[in-house]
């Protein structure tokens, strides 16, 4: 007569690869205890887990129906949404969760990821600092957010990150790629602000953690910068970014991506057009410059 010992042992054979079996016991289970919003969301769990998202909305939704407060139901309905790419639904389940008192720590995980997909960087950084505060080991979300705030363009907090990771967490092969990243673009935006030995100094510290080459890291970080910038409607910073990239390596065909959609935002239709012919004829498969190509048809 205990139900949690049932959806536990529904779980252990979700565990075993025995889904179907899964499924056909928590169907026993609710036939024996009536409705309960445990058992919706052992089913939503479950069909989340075979790849079948859709139908775990579906059964996450026909819980709500029966219990709108619990916060579970919003959460695991939240995490199917983002499976299928529906961000905005599932950051919107994620914050009702959150709202009813959610007590699960993974809600702000999720969230993360679903904020860091949608490039809402600032949400990102709130909910990977709260999750972190709950699971405090975490070395793979504690990255996350380092990279959360490279990417808002915050330098030397993306530093502090990953600097204080060096020495908590196992994963400083990770970090070793993010880390001249962030010391490079920090020694920029240094020496743009007339500071210019302190920007020798982080110059530095990226090429010592790099063994002193620049090849493997300069121009990614360069582009990603532009990137973000890009999302954030700086076009100005990003065009900076792009060029820079460019003076680097010719011929790499991101930066003349950035620079196109950058000028076709700007509405400059000619200069966008020249930059996305000169990607293309550096890489004639560059997939990212075909799918501009395509919507400018």
């Amino acid at each position: 007569g205990h139900l949690p010992a049932h959806l536990a042992q529904g779980r252990i054979r979700e565990i075993e690869g025995d889904h179907e079996g899964a499924l056909t016991l928590y169907a026993t289970v609710e036939a024996e205890f009536g409705p309960d919003p445990r058992i919706y969301f052992a089913r939503a769990w479950n069909l989340i887990e075979t790849g079948a998202a859709r139908a775990a909305i579906e059964a996450a939704s026909e819980g709500l129906g029966r219990f709108p407060d619990e916060g579970d139901l919003y959460y695991v309905r939240g995490r199917a949404y983002a499976r299928i790419g529906m961000l905005d639904e599932a950051r919107a389940d994620y914050y009702d969760a959150i709202a009813l008192g959610n007590s699960r720590s993974e809600v702000y995980l999720e969230l993360g990821e679903a904020a860091m997909q949608a490039a809402n960087y600032v949400t990102a950084i709130r909910a990977y600092s709260i999750y972190l505060d709950a699971e405090p080991g975490a070395g793979d979300v504690a990255l996350a957010l380092g990279r959360a705030y490279l990417l808002d363009l915050r330098f030397k907090a993306a530093i502090e990150e990953l600097e204080r990771q060096t020495t908590l967490y196992d994963n400083q092969r990770e970090v070793s790629v993010w880390l001249p990243q962030a010391y490079y673009l920090y020694s920029l935006e240094l020496k743009s602000a007339g500071q210019i030995t302190e920007a020798l100094n982080y110059h530095r510290k990226a090429l010592a953690v790099t063994g002193g080459s620049s090849s493997l890291w300069a121009v990614p970080a360069l582009v990603g910068a532009g990137d973000s910038a890009f999302q954030r409607s700086e076009y100005d910073r990003a065009l900076t970014y792009y060029h820079q990239a460019i003076k680097l390596d010719p011929f790499n065909g991101d930066p003349y991506v950035g620079l196109s959609q950058t000028y076709q935002a700007l509405h400059d239709d000619s200069k966008a057009a020249e930059y996305l012919l000169k990607a293309l004829k550096i890489e004639p498969a560059h997939s990212k410059a075909l799918a501009l190509q395509d919507r400018n048809r």
